[in-house]
């Protein structure tokens, strides 16, 4: 048995005192790298998060350093659709942390999930601030790789939804590689099937850019709108399958409800050379002000063709000829 072998103290458990300031109470969730605790601020008397990366994944040093990474990744985005980092640091006991403010809702996954499909102008709504987050992130060089309904949060606002995007964990910097160490290869297969770029998933060797974002959220977008992806596949060959053999079904073939401006917005989202794509989050955000409009104006109808029984009794008719004129009476008999 080495060091390594044995259990490790922990700060992780309710009650805990991180740094003489943040007080946990409960967990609120846990993924495959990182879990997040409810937490106070005992400092300044709020309610924050706390995201600590997996003590076992604590051994590695390059986990440790793209967590590090991602605290910085997202501190630097100016946009209040991205979660905000307060705090990085690490225990007593080597665990890595950052403070995230506290936010109170449910993601998109669950929405779907509870639903089985979202409302198109709800969509939107959701959508748009989506764009503007991932905007606001290629701006700064952040590319986030793992877009997905569960990194969509949705805070209640009135009717509808604030959205912030969470979980830059696989976030790659555009600039990675010059000059630094490169934590993100671009044959790495970081994030989640589904909704990675065909580019990442054919194996095409291109260094990923901002348009694997916007594939993602085309993804999203058609699974919020459908509930079902895309290009379904529970492995990576099934995913090559529908990517390669499998035409895109519209959205509105599945949901009448769905406008064909939707259908064209996500042919463009979605297409598999990503040089047909949205260029920039920003381009993409923008043509949504098509979709809005076709969603203002409301559904078409169209008018049956009118049968030739219908065309027939609505041409009107000449007017009947008049009745012919009554015959003169017989001429009256000559006098005896």
């Amino acid at each position: 048995m080495t060091p390594d072998d044995l259990p490790r103290p922990s700060s992780i458990c309710p009650n805990a005192l991180i740094e003489g300031r943040f007080r946990l109470s409960l967990p609120l969730g846990q993924g495959g790298m990182a879990s997040i605790w409810a937490a106070r601020d005992e400092k300044l008397d709020c309610e924050v998060a706390v995201k600590f990366l997996d003590p076992e994944l604590t051994k590695s040093t390059e986990l440790v350093e793209r967590f590090r990474r991602e605290a910085l990744a997202v501190s630097r985005i100016p946009s209040i659709h991205v979660v905000r980092v307060i705090d990085y640091g690490v225990t007593e006991h080597h665990e890595p942390y950052m403070i995230l403010e506290r936010l109170r809702g449910f993601d998109l996954d669950q929405l779907v999930r509870q639903q089985g499909r979202v409302p198109p102008a709800k969509v939107l709504h959701i959508l748009k601030q989506a764009c503007r987050a991932l905007a606001s992130a290629h701006d700064v060089g952040v590319i986030h790789r793992d877009i997905k309904p569960s990194n969509l949060f949705l805070t209640p606002d009135g009717d509808d939804y604030f959205v912030h995007v969470l979980d830059f964990g696989v976030a790659r910097m555009a600039a990675e590689g010059r000059g630094s160490r490169n934590l993100t290869r671009p044959d790495e297969l970081l994030g989640t099937l589904e909704y990675m770029c065909p580019e990442l998933v054919l194996g095409s060797g291109q260094a990923l850019d901002g348009r694997a974002d916007v594939y993602a959220l085309g993804v999203v977008t058609y699974e919020a709108l459908t509930g079902t992806t895309p290009y379904p596949g529970d492995s990576l060959g099934e995913i090559i399958m529908s990517l390669t053999q499998r035409p895109l079904v519209p959205a509105s073939s599945l949901q009448p409800d769905v406008p064909p401006a939707f259908d064209a917005w996500l042919a463009r989202a979605l297409a598999i050379a990503r040089d047909d794509r949205f260029a920039t989050a920003h381009e993409m955000g923008d043509a949504l002000a098509v979709v809005e409009r076709a969603l203002l104006a409301g559904p078409v109808s169209v008018e049956p063709a009118p049968s030739e029984a219908s065309v027939a009794s609505s041409v009107p008719l000449p007017p009947a000829p008049p009745p012919p004129a009554a015959p003169p009476p017989p001429a009256a008999p000559p006098p005896p």
